[in-house]
């Protein structure tokens, strides 16, 4: 089971909404961020339950990022 926290906050870093348990997943639309960053569903949710949300969707963008470059 994978749990995330996933949190809104302000342009100045204010927590406006915090969500941290099994159930953070519902709230986002991973097939959305799977589209926008390019990569299958299936290995997005891999590296979300190895690394955790944000370091999952820095590495895409990175490596979207780098194919743009090329």
């Amino acid at each position: 089971m994978i749990t995330l926290k996933i949190q809104f906050q302000t342009n100045n870093g204010f927590p406006l909404l915090t969500i941290a348990d099994e159930r953070a997943l519902e709230f986002l639309n991973v097939s959305a961020v799977c589209r926008f960053l390019k990569i299958p569903r299936s290995s997005f949710m891999m590296d979300v339950e190895q690394n955790g949300l944000e370091k999952a969707i820095s590495e895409a963008l990175l490596k979207m990022r780098k194919k743009k470059a090329i």
